[in-house]
This record gives C-alpha cells, sequence and structure tokens, in this order.
C-alpha cells in the first residue's frame, strides 16, 4: 500500500484536466440536484477530489471553479423543478416517495425565507430539496439566483480545502517514509470508523432502551432464577448489587473458559492473526510516530488511570452520589479481578491495562451522558470510544500486546460497562453535574498524565525504540564485495523500493561533511517552527528551505547536504547507520541516498523541497566533489532501472596501510 498506487491516476488527470474537471463538474450537479443529492456522498466525494488537488492531479482555482459551477447547476435544476411543478411535484416520483423531507424542507425555507438557499446548502438531510422548497413557494428567481450563486461559491472551497490539507499532510508524510502515510491513514480510518459506529450505536439503541429493558423485565418475570438477576439489574425496586455480583462473577468465568478454550481450539489461528497484525504495526514504525504511541501508551497505563479513577470517586463522596460512588467501586474491582483473569488466561498481563481504561472511561461516559440533552448525550460516548481506541491502537502499535488479547479484554470490559451503566441508568434517579464531572476527569487526567510523563516518557521511549544488531565487517572484505550484503535500497514499506542506496561511508561523518562542504554542499537550514515559515516565501531557492526527514528502518537521516547546479537544480545527500562495524581499521559504515530536489506546492502559496526521481545525475555530481576521499565506483548488477544504473560509490576517509 503506498501513495504511488495513485500514480497512473494522478498522472492521467494531470494530463486531462479538461475530463477532471468535466468529473467534478458532474459530481458537484450530482450532489446539489434534488432527491439525488441524498445517495450522493458529497462530502466524501469533494474532500477525496480535494486530495487528488494537493497531489498535483487537479488544479486548485479551476477545480474551484467547476465545483461551484456544478453546484449552481444543480441547484438551479432543482429550483427550475419546484418553480414550474409547484405543488404538483409532491405527488410526483421521487419527490411523493419522501413527503417527510418535504415537510422539514418547508419548515426550514419558512423559518429562515431566501436565506434558507445559502444555509440549506450546509444543512446535511435539508440540502438537495431546499432549491426545489424556493421554487415551490415562488422565491423570485432574481433572487435565487443571487443566492445561489454566493452559497455556491462559499460552498466549493469549504467541502474541497479540508481534502486539500489532507491530501497535502499525505504527501509531506509519503515523503518521509510512505509508512508514515499509510500509519496516518490508518489511524484516520480507525478513529472515524470509531466514532461513527458510537455514533450509529447510539443513535440505534437509544430510542429503544426502556422498550428493550422493559422486555427483558416481562421475560424475567417468566423465569424464576433469571428474573431474579434481570430484575435486579433493571428493576429500579430491587437492589442491583446482589445480580450485578453474580453477573460479574459469570462474566468472569466466561472470560477464563472462552480465553483457555479459544486458545486451545484457535491457537494456530490466533497465533497467525496476532502475527499478522504485530507485522503490519512493525512494518510502520518510524521515529515520529514512535514518540506519538509512546505517549499514548503511558497514558493508558495504571499510574495514570488509577489517580483518575481516585480524583472521580472523591468527587462523587464530595456530592454525595453514592450510589455512582458504589458503582465505580465496582467496575474498579471488577477490573482487576478480569485483569488478572487474563493474565492467567492469556499470559498477557498488558492486556489489564485495555480493560481498566475501557471501564473507566466506558462508565464515565454512562455517568455524563445521564445530564446532558438528548442530542449530546452521544458526544460522551464518542469521546471515550476516541480514548480508548487511540489506547488500544497504541498498545499494538508497539508490540505491548496481542492483538486477540486486546479484542478479547476489551469486549468482555464494553459488556461489563453495558450491564454496570444499564443498571447505573434505572436506578439512579438525579442526573449528574455533567459539566462538574468532565471537569473533574479533565483536570484529573490532565494532571496524572503530566506528572507521569515528565518523569517516565524517556525512560519508556528507550524501552520501545527498536534495537538493532551491529555486525562486524573486515575493511577489506567490505571495500572488496562486503558493500553487496548491506541493501541496494531504502527500507520504507516492506517489498517496496523506495530510493536507492547508493552511497557507502566508512569512518566519522565529520571528514566527509568538510569535503563536500568545501566542494559546494552545503547543510539545509534546520528543520523548526521558524525555518518552516520559509515555506511561505514566493520564489525560494531549495537550498534555503528546511529538509523533511527520510526514514530508513525506522530510523531519520543523520547527515543531510544539498548541492545547487547554478542553474536552478539542487541535490540532497542523505546518510543512516548500516549496523556494520569494520576491523582493520576501525570504522563505522553508514548507507545514503543522493537524489534530486523539486519544488512541490502541495498548498496554494506553500513551496515545499521533496525528493525527485533523478538519481544517476545527482550521483555523478557527488562523486565530481569527492577530492582527496578515497573513493571507488561499483555497481549492482541485477537492480538497474531507468533512474538508476546501479552503481554504488564506496568512501572513505583514508585507504588501510598498504593500499593505494
Amino acid at each position: 500500500m503506498d501513495l504511488a498506487t495513485l500514480k497512473p491516476v494522478i498522472d492521467w488527470l494531470a494530463a486531462n484536466p479538461t475530463w477532471g474537471g468535466l468529473a467534478v463538474f458532474l459530481i458537484s450537479v450530482s450532489e446539489s440536484l434534488a432527491v439525488v443529492g441524498l445517495f450522493i456522498p458529497g462530502v466524501a466525494m469533494m474532500f477525496g477530489i480535494g486530495t487528488l488537488v494537493a497531489m498535483g492531479a487537479l488544479d486548485l482555482w479551476s477545480t474551484l471553479a467547476w465545483a461551484a459551477a456544478g453546484a449552481i447547476v444543480g441547484d438551479g435544476i432543482s429550483y427550475w423543478l419546484g418553480y414550474h411543478y409547484k405543488d404538483r411535484l409532491r405527488g410526483m416520483w421521487p419527490f411523493s416517495r419522501y413527503p417527510a423531507l418535504m415537510t422539514r424542507g418547508e419548515s426550514f425555507f419558512t423559518r429562515h425565507g431566501g436565506k434558507s438557499v445559502l444555509f440549506g446548502r450546509f444543512v446535511g438531510p435539508v440540502r438537495p430539496v431546499i432549491p426545489v422548497i424556493a421554487g415551490m413557494l415562488g422565491m423570485p428567481p432574481a433572487q435565487f439566483l443571487m443566492v445561489n450563486v454566493a452559497s455556491a461559491v462559499a460552498w466549493a472551497p469549504a467541502y474541497t480545502l479540508p481534502g486539500v490539507v489532507f491530501g497535502a499532510s499525505l504527501n509531506l508524510a509519503s515523503e518521509v517514509a510512505s509508512r508514515l502515510a499509510v500509519l496516518l491513514l490508518t489511524v484516520l480510518v480507525t478513529l472515524w470508523l470509531t466514532l461513527w459506529l458510537t455514533y450509529r450505536i447510539y443513535r440505534l439503541l437509544y430510542p429503544r432502551a426502556s422498550a428493550i429493558m422493559d422486555r427483558l423485565l416481562a421475560w424475567g418475570g417468566e423465569h424464576r432464577y433469571a428474573g431474579r438477576l434481570v430484575s435486579s439489574v433493571l428493576d429500579p425496586e430491587h437492589p442491583e448489587w446482589r445480580g450485578l455480583a453474580v453477573l460479574a462473577g459469570l462474566l468472569i468465568m466466561l472470560a477464563v473458559g472462552l480465553i483457555g478454550g479459544g486458545r486451545l481450539l484457535f491457537e494456530p489461528a490466533l497465533l497467525s492473526f496476532d502475527t499478522t497484525v504485530l507485522n503490519f504495526m512493525q512494518s510502520l514504525r518510524a521515529p515520529w510516530p514512535d514518540q506519538l504511541m509512546v505517549f499514548l501508551a503511558d497514558l493508558s497505563l495504571r499510574p495514570v488511570s488509577l489517580p483518575v479513577a481516585a480524583a472521580v470517586m472523591i468527587w462523587l463522596a464530595w456530592r454525595q452520589h453514592w450510589l455512582a460512588l458504589l458503582h465505580a467501586g465496582g467496575a474498579s474491582l471488577f477490573a482487576v479481578i478480569l485483569s488478572f483473569a487474563l493474565a492467567w488466561g492469556m499470559a498477557s498481563p498488558s492486556a489489564g491495562g485495555i480493560v481498566s481504561n475501557t471501564v473507566l472511561y466506558g462508565l464515565l461516559a454512562v455517568m455524563i451522558a445521564q445530564g446532558l440533552k438528548d442530542k449530546w448525550r452521544w458526544l460522551p460516548y464518542g469521546a471515550a470510544g476516541l480514548l480508548v481506541a487511540a489506547f488500544i491502537f497504541a498498545r499494538l502499535y508497539l508490540g505491548m500486546t496481542e492483538a486477540s488479547g486486546a479484542l478479547a479484554a476489551w469486549l468482555l470490559a464494553l459488556l461489563w460497562v453495558t450491564l454496570l451503566g444499564a443498571a447505573f441508568r434505572r436506578h439512579s434517579a438525579t442526573p449528574m453535574a455533567s459539566g462538574q464531572l468532565s471537569l473533574v476527569t479533565g483536570a484529573a487526567l490532565l494532571l496524572s498524565a503530566s506528572t507521569y510523563v515528565s518523569t517516565h516518557f524517556q525512560q519508556d521511549l528507550a524501552r520501545h525504540t527498536p534495537r538493532y544488531a551491529v555486525q562486524t565487517l573486515d575493511a577489506t572484505a567490505w571495500w572488496d564485495g562486503g558493500w553487496q550484503t548491506l541493501p541496494p535500497y531504502r527500507l520504507d514499506l516492506e517489498d517496496h523500493a523506495k530510493q536507492p542506496l547508493s552511497v557507502q561511508w566508512a569512518g566519522p561523518l565529520d571528514p566527509l561533511a568538510a569535503q563536500l562542504e568545501g566542494a559546494g554542499w552545503q547543510a539545509p537550514p534546520a528543520l523548526n517552527s521558524a525555518a518552516v515559515l520559509h515555506w511561505l516565501l514566493p520564489s525560494p531557492a531549495l537550498g534555503e528551505l528546511p529538509l523533511l526527514p527520510q526514514v530508513h528502518d525506522d530510523r531519520h537521516d543523520v547527515l543531510r547536504l544539498v548541492h545547487g547546479d547554478g542553474k536552478g537544480g539542487w541535490s540532497v545527500l542523505r546518510l543512516w547507520p548500516a549496523d556494520r562495524l569494520l576491523q582493520n581499521p576501525r570504522g563505522e559504515v553508514w548507507v545514503g541516498t543522493v537524489t534530486s530536489l523539486r519544488a512541490a506546492h502541495p498548498l496554494p502559496l506553500f513551496t515545499v523541497p521533496l525528493t525527485g526521481s533523478q538519481y544517476n545525475a545527482p550521483l555523478q555530481q557527488l562523486q565530481a566533489s569527492l577530492g582527496e576521499l578515497n573513493w571507488r565506483a561499483v555497481r549492482r548488477a541485477d537492480t538497474r532501472d531507468d533512474a538508476w544504473d546501479g552503481t554504488v560509490l564506496l568512501l572513505r576517509a583514508r585507504a588501510p596501510a598498504g593500499e593505494p
């Protein structure tokens, strides 16, 4: 998986801008047509168009013009239908199938008047029928045209530019490492899917929750022993602690039984699943994400979550929410017992952190949602879902837990939260002060996380940083052919030849840097907030702009030098550790790339130097700058292509004694 997969599409669109513009126009027309727009994922499609703009497949300004024109035409057709057919349209297909939508659109137009054409373009459900309603209710054509054009001009960038920004971020991430772009996509899709599922499940269950629980109570009344459990949990007239205690015990026995039986019956499949997920996550490792994931993993540890739980329980006691306090205590006790059960059953103590966080933030979401209005009650569940999903993703990324164990722990904890939350909602008649509880939770999490991260982050980062085995190699053997044991291409995604490693240097980096700087090579500006502002210069020289680091084998380059040819062309040399230590004489080996640089414009008025696709000419430029260094040009016979002829430069500060 790589952004290069889209290159044929991007190249074709760039070579055929008229067809690309026509596609944007037709999408905008369809998204704006009455009723038809309900079935067109306009937001997603315009977001994708913006992403293609950032990748250079489409021109920004012409794309915005095509999009606005399509929106004007689509709304214009809809307005004409309403203006021409009036109330007869209500009985015509497909409008006759959506009477409720037509009524909502008419109510919206009546409330906002002519401004509804402007407002309605950004309001999802009623958007495709507002122009029809405007025509049906006799809005003057001149007035409609004026508002229609203004709203379309505002709509086009509002729906396209987020995709442009996202595409630009993918472009820049891909420059650092293709794995970084894939990781960014994976994280965003995971978090979006978590939020979407939370919202859809809430919308599905919340209106039906009371009816479902009433039916369960009725069913329990027909079953002697099961009825006692159901009544204990769901009937406000019965104390819930006995039923919850029995259900907690059953759940823990179920967990032990399922885990033991699953390991016995499906161990090869589970091992394969865990290995696949681990290998995928490890293939996405890069230095910057490593720091973020270690930070998130730290937030999921007990030294952070326990103070949050303690602060919440103290607040509940202070506010005399005794029932909520008992539920919080029961949740914590169950989480501890289930964590021990999972650690015993799966030999994976790290799964306990997933249980603790799911139970803690899940129950807090139930309590906070109780005091909110119906339309906002899904937000605490969404926030809790995002937080727990981020914690689980970080643990999987760092290899702290197996995927099957994380899934089992999360499902069991979620089941317990569902039972506990249902009992709490049925027995608690007093709504929580949601704002205060949210503030206490956020402040406790911020304070606890700050304290722990400030004292343990570097230690945890070092513990989770990949270890590299250094191989010893005789210097003469390396010079005579051992260089071929080093990888020919920069290691990015698995089985992906990103850039040729056409340089190998033996020795300290300082002599090489000094020689090249004397020959006109220069270090680019450091990548910091001040230097990044140079990307906004109107016509900058590429050598004056900070370069993004690149990743090889999960490490950033340690030496970066650029060189201009005096005609506007620039080359860049990057070096990484090769994990080879030479003997006789002793020296470390470094591998590197020499590539061209190109100016990219991922956003308007934004110039970023990105790696070009030329390798032979920059390598010759480097070769002409070596001066008194000891070097030789060798060639990999099986790696030649149009951009690289397989040449590798072997460099060292001085030859071993007895050699020229």
